[in-house]
């Protein structure tokens, strides 16, 4: 069903392990613009953890401890009827949702985002989120403009031909509620016999007397429409009893329809537990769930509740596009298996309200549809929230007439059957974005069709999996046939992003039978990161499938010269990003590693660069003022990229500088990182900083230096010390078997380390518990504190290693290096750190790196190549030059304003040629040899 997958580098929460290949998935991290509750957040604890409450109790010092400081109200299990699944996959391999792990934390006045970030640091949970307001998608119309049009529209008449539809086919309506006793909504009612209204729970499904459906946010049995006739016009929409001589008809036809009110009564247009009442639906027996209702927020809840029904209980879900007129991203629509349905109007073009994009499946009649409202009356109405319950409709005729078939066929089949739309003008400017095409009934119940879906998409560029300049990606995954077997299957990989070049394109599966899947591991789909590339680039990638007459598309994004890089070469694996971050590349562990040990433990929550001149002026992208978001100071001025291993066995360069920061100090910062794999100097990572003073005056008191919030498996239980004689800063987690990490100074300046208690007051030193000041920063940077952790099994600390103070005149430059260690003990930790010293040692008798300002060597590499050449020097290159064997002048290049640049020879023929390369002070020409 679902067409268009984003894939976002999401970071590891408290990560097991990293992984090595990129799974396309979403990243759901903290939407601010949509509306949520205040106060709420959804958490899902880890398996590993599902006894952390007893009797409604927290049994975890750590859980307690944020509980407390948040002043949390209550945690309680959002599905408490839920137990595990007994299998970890259902028949077609698809995970398997545990909602039994999932819980509502209420922390009534606490900010948002600064309870999502505490939560976090315990490690207890997959996923920490607010609760998002969801809103009905209809707008009352003019109702003397037709009256059921939409169902010769949808060819409906000729499916009821065929097929009227089983009473045995339940559609679940999740909206405000309904109106049971409406004459032509009451014969398709569907009522639990097995639970007669007597005040028993007669059929121990948790629920007293869910006779006539129930209501979720209300906790009753009466899911009767309150303030909002919106869910008495969408089961009419649905399931109007149809050929009883009253009123009007349903897709559905014969089908029932249950009410699961998912709305308050002080509520007009408000869902406040719709994913809630979808898992009602799903343990209720219903085979299609209509949701006519969404928000811009979405989250791993609501994707955990949509697999949930369809794969542990088999329900196709079907969802409103949504009415912003615009093309974005609208939930539950946008959400991976679901049928989202857009709208159209009489002539099949977009109705001017409805929302558009790649991830919607199918439209349908939304404008003046004619239907069942509250108090037994009728109404036209317009909106995705009428287009998708006449989906609902007809799909339930689907599943009546294919009983056998699952929910995922079921919604391929309405799919793949519609109509073409995209040759009308209205539509030609939204091609593809409105669906494969308009509902067609009769089609979905006679047509002969294959119907093939790329899943488990996994994309990697045989290195560190972030996407840049150079990579070649390949692109693997399964292809699934749902419908009628394939006879001579293709499907090709196609982009019109000037960012990428397509290698390999096409794969021939050939025949794939029903249900059947092929895997173009073997063969991968390719493409190359062109040098042309613009930062964060994204691509879309679009798969055409064909075969005699049966065509289909889908498309996929991905991100492109990101700007991050995941090292991933030793045994400490992190994150450098393009703008002093380490760790993580946005606040809330958001696209990156943090820093991983032994491809286990992850011990960072986040780490980044501070520079500072005074308690008034430092320049940073760690903790803000206000404790979140975090403060974003720095702008990137060349993306960090790899380059050749020429010093390291992972060698990335870039360069920002500081003009976000309020108040500037003018600075620019070239950082370079370096990993090696050898035995002995494989449990850190080198960061070097070279910061030049863009003033026109003199700088001083300057202080640099690396702040990290380290979380050492029990967060909680974490102690810091330093070492004047190494110069570290470092921490360590108390429990048995406890794993140490700490932050080397490897440059000869002034040593500096200030640990910090991140709760309980600070425990006599700076508080920062609800924010860290730019006057904090720079006593943290500038004095020295050489504990945190208290005296008990620990806290919560961060470590801030600097050096200083250092005096920069105009246009000269200071250099600062660190090391981030990790370490299975003190001992080993020390080895590591004296390790990381040698290396960097090394690293700076090599001359090119000396820090003086001059050049000492240009260097051009690798040297024979392929297709680029990395030309890197101290000082900034003026132009490059490129000729031929006989001298002929081939491309003149401009500087890239910094002294590494990248030549691409991709166009050029085998041979030699010759490098010409200008800095302010020297001239080299190198011979290149292109092979």
């Amino acid at each position: 069903m679902k067409q268009f997958f984003t894939l976002i580098f999401a970071g590891m929460v408290c990560a097991a392990s990293a992984q090595q290949k990129i799974a396309l998935k979403r990243d759901f991290s903290l939407n601010e613009s949509a509306p949520y509750e205040p106060g709420v957040l959804i958490v899902k604890l880890k398996p590993a953890h599902r006894n952390l409450m007893v009797n409604g109790k927290v049994q975890h010092p750590a859980l307690s401890a944020v509980m407390n400081t948040l002043k949390a109200a209550s945690i309680n299990r959002i599905f408490p009827l839920a137990t595990p699944p007994a299998t970890l996959r259902n028949a077609q391999g698809n995970e398997l949702v545990d909602l039994s792990l999932m819980y509502q934390i209420s922390c009534n006045g606490t900010n948002i985002p600064f309870a999502i970030k505490q939560l976090q640091k315990t490690c207890l949970f997959e996923y920490v989120e607010p609760k998002y307001i969801m809103q009905t998608f209809y707008t009352p119309n003019d109702p003397s403009l037709g009256q059921c049009y939409h169902l010769g529209k949808i060819n409906a008449y000729t499916a009821w031909d065929t097929q009227k539809g089983d009473t045995n086919v339940v559609i679940g309506i999740v909206d405000s509620g309904t109106d049971w006793d409406h004459p032509d909504l009451a014969p398709n009612l569907k009522l639990n016999w097995a639970d007669p209204i007597n005040g028993v729970d007669d059929d121990n499904d948790g629920y007293i007397d869910n006779f006539r459906g129930w209501d979720i946010s209300e906790n009753d049995n009466n899911p009767v429409v309150d303030n909002s006739s919106h869910g008495s016009h969408v089961s009419g929409c649905a399931a109007a009893a149809t050929d009883n001589n009253i009123g009007v008809a349903g897709t559905g036809f014969n089908c029932k329809f249950l009410p699961i009110k998912a709305s308050k009564q002080a509520s007009t247009t408000q869902i406040d537990n719709g994913y809630e009442a979808i898992v009602y639906a799903a343990d209720h027996g219903c085979d299609i769930i209509n949701c006519s209702w969404g928000g811009a927020g979405g989250s791993t809840f609501g994707q955990d509740v949509i697999n949930y029904a369809t794969f542990n209980q088999d329900a196709l879900v079907v969802v409103s596009a949504g009415n912003t007129s615009t093309e974005q991203d609208i939930y539950p629509g946008a959400y991976e298996n679901v049928l989202a349905v857009a709208a159209t109007g009489s002539s099949d073009a977009r109705a001017s309200y409805s929302t558009f994009g790649y991830w919607v499946d199918v439209c349908a009649p939304g404008t003046n549809v004619y239907s069942t409202y509250y108090n037994n009356t009728y109404s036209n109405q317009s909106g995705t929230s009428m287009s998708s319950p006449v989906t609902a409709g007809a799909a339930a005729i689907v599943k009546s007439q294919f009983p056998a078939y699952t929910a995922k066929q079921v919604g391929e089949r309405i799919r793949m059957t519609s109509d073409y739309v995209y040759n009308l003008p209205q539509n030609i400017n939204i091609m593809n974005k409105i669906g494969k095409g308009r509902v067609n009934m009769g089609n979905a119940i006679s047509a002969a069709t294959p119907a093939v879906r790329f899943e488990n998409i996994l994309l990697t560029d045989n290195n560190d999996n972030t996407f840049v300049i150079g990579d070649t990606i390949n692109v693997t995954g399964i292809l699934r046939n749902y419908l009628d077997p394939t006879v001579n299957l293709s499907v090709t990989m196609s982009s019109t992003s000037t960012a990428v070049t397509v290698l390999n394109s096409t794969v021939s599966p050939g025949v794939i039978n029903t249900l059947d899947s092929f895997d173009v591991s073997p063969t991968p789909y390719s493409l190359y990161v062109k040098p042309n590339a613009p930062k964060n680039t994204k691509v879309i990638l679009k798969f055409t499938f064909t075969d005699g007459t049966y065509d289909d598309w889908q498309y996929i994004t991905l991100t492109v010269n990101v700007d991050y890089i995941n090292v991933m070469v030793n045994q400490t694996w992190t994150t450098i990003s393009s703008r002093g971050r380490i760790g993580y590349n946005n606040d809330n562990q958001v696209e990156g590693l943090g820093f991983v040990y032994k491809q286990d433990d992850n011990l960072m929550y986040e780490s980044a660069l501070m520079i500072g001149r005074s308690t008034s002026s430092v320049s940073d992208e760690f903790r803000g003022t206000s404790g979140s978001p975090n403060d974003d100071d720095f702008v990137s001025q060349v993306t960090v990229q790899k380059v050749p291993n020429v010093l390291s066995d992972f060698d990335l360069y870039g360069k920002f500088n500081d003009n976000a920061a309020v108040p500037q100090i003018k600075v620019d910062v070239t950082h370079k990182a370096f990993a090696w794999d050898d035995a002995g100097f494989d449990k850190f990572v080198i960061v070097e900083y070279t910061i030049t003073n863009k003033n026109t005056t003199s700088l001083s008191n300057i202080y640099a230096g690396i702040a990290t919030d380290w979380d050492i498996q029990t967060y909680a239980n974490n102690k810091s010390a330093e070492d004047q004689n190494l110069k570290m800063g470092y921490s360590w987690c108390t429990d048995a078997g406890g794993l140490f990490a700490g932050t080397k100074l490897l440059t000869t300046g002034s040593f500096k380390h200030y640990a910090l208690d991140n709760i309980n007051g600070g425990g006599g030193g700076i508080d920062i518990a609800n924010g860290y000041s730019t006057s904090e920063k720079y006593t943290s940077l500038s004095t020295n504190r050489a504990t945190a952790g208290g005296t008990g099994t620990g806290n919560d600390v961060i470590d801030v290693v600097s050096s200083g103070p250092f005096t920069i005149p105009v246009g000269d430059s200071i250099k600062v290096a660190f090391a981030l260690l990790a370490g299975d003990s003190l001992g080993d930790l020390l080895a590591n750190a004296l390790a990381a010293q040698i290396k960097y040692d090394g690293i700076i008798s090599a001359g090119i790196y000396d820090g003086t300002g001059q050049v000492t060597s240009i260097r051009v590499f690798p040297n024979p190549t392929k297709d680029r050449l990395y030309i890197a020097s101290e000082e900034k290159i003026v132009t490059i030059t490129v000729y031929d064997v006989a001298g002929k002048l081939i491309a003149a290049l401009p500087s890239n304003g910094s002294a590494l640049q990248i030549v691409d020879l991709t166009t050029l023929p085998l041979g030699v040629y010759a490098v010409k390369t200008e800095t302010k002070t020297a001239v080299q020409i190198t011979r290149v040899l292109k092979q």
